[in-house]
């Protein structure tokens, strides 16, 4: 009996422990909300044109183009702007440079409006740079900047801009320039 009790007691401060670490970690893994951002649109990982990645996360919806940047070693406070070829990124008093995802993301958002060209129209293109909890963003940066937790709601958020019969036609698009990259190698 008191077997049963000691173990049942074990049992429950590991859950209890596992349950709070992984509130302390932060949120679900970020696939977790591409995820739940699929099922309204497409998501597209590792977007390799020309041999080289032009975005780690494109999302195509009716709201529009975006264009994702997460790094899940972004921790700590970061400093920086737009126009600094790498930011600054304090934990425990070190200061470790990170590379300026703004500029990064000026050059994919010229390869997405050449790929919108296929409607014809304009199209919108959202830039937007996800962080952990864990970071506290000290920026002066024009690109919006949000918690994992808020990026579905941020997006969900946008007004309808494309129809789902055009977000199909940039999807293929984004498909048919990703296997004729593949086939060059």
């Amino acid at each position: 009996m008191y077997i049963v009790f000691i173990v049942g007691f074990l049992v429950g401060i590991i859950f209890l422990f596992r349950m709070r670490v992984n509130e302390f970690k932060g949120e679900h893994t970020f696939d977790t909300y591409m995820e739940e951002l699929a099922k309204d649109g497409e998501v597209f990982e590792d977007v390799f044109l020309e041999n080289q990645t032009i975005s780690k996360y494109v999302y195509i919806s009716t709201k529009g183009i975006f264009n994702i940047y997460y790094n899940a070693e972004m921790l700590g406070r970061l400093y920086g702007d737009d126009e600094e070829s790498t930011w600054k990124q304090v934990m425990e008093h070190r200061k470790l440079p990170i590379p300026n995802p703004v500029r990064l993301m000026e050059k994919q958002r010229r390869e997405f409006e050449e790929i919108s060209c296929v409607l014809g129209k304009q199209v919108p293109i959202h830039d937007l740079i996800c962080i952990s909890k864990r970071a506290i963003p000290k920026l002066t940066i024009s690109i919006e900047v949000c918690t994992l937790e808020e990026t579905v709601s941020r997006v969900q958020a946008k007004e309808d801009a494309i129809t789902a019969e055009e977000v199909k036609l940039l999807s293929d698009r984004i498909r048919s320039m990703i296997s004729e990259d593949e086939d060059e190698v």
